[in-house]
């Protein structure tokens, strides 16, 4: 399901930031992507002089998972139109295949299936982390193409419907502590 890992084609994406000092970078860290959802928080821009750890080049397209404490499970994928974005080398860096379905494909890394199979897999006591070997061998089920569309564009819809739910409780709770005040306060 992996086409390019941790490369592009043919050339590795592993960037030292420190060789272009005055560059401008967009960088993303561990806590610049929410757990569990896939949403990116934050992406600072950054000089590459700024940058003190090792880093890699997030191509248009690709994956990023989290493998420091992988039950947070942070993953995003770039759908942007930014060529300079870099993030911290405590990700893994990848394209999925083309004859898979991108948003299937983020539901399944966000899901039980995948935690499942990791939660036992992970090394280190305090800062648990998960290596390329353990991520390739994880299990993705990858019915036909077709199914994956239905799939995800359900996901979505549900995903849309509980987001317009949250907002109509929010704003019916706002109606409703507007007319206690009333009633109270006259």
């Amino acid at each position: 399901s992996i086409q390019y890992f941790n490369k592009d084609e043919s050339k590795s994406i592993r960037i030292d930031s420190t060789k272009y000092p005055n560059d401008d970078f967009k960088y993303i860290g561990m806590e610049h992507i929410e757990k569990e959802t896939g949403t990116l928080l934050d992406m600072p821009d950054v000089k590459g002089k700024e940058i003190k750890s090792q880093t890699l080049n997030i191509p248009k397209g690709f994956f990023i998972y989290g493998k420091l404490r992988p039950y947070l499970n942070k993953y995003w994928v770039n759908e942007t139109d930014y060529n300079n974005i870099i993030c911290s080398s405590e990700f893994f860096v990848f394209k999925i295949k083309e004859d898979i379905n991108k948003d299937y494909f983020k539901f399944i890394l966000s899901s039980k299936i995948i935690q499942n199979q990791i939660a036992d897999k992970t090394s280190g006591a305090r800062m648990p982390r998960i290596n390329e070997d353990i991520f390739y061998d994880l299990q993705f089920p990858l019915p036909p193409i077709m199914e994956q569309n239905l799939i995800a564009n359900n996901i979505k819809n549900i995903k849309q419907n509980i987001l317009k739910n949250k907002e109509q409780l929010l704003a019916m709770i706002q109606v409703a502590q507007q007319e206690f005040e009333k009633q109270i306060f006259g």
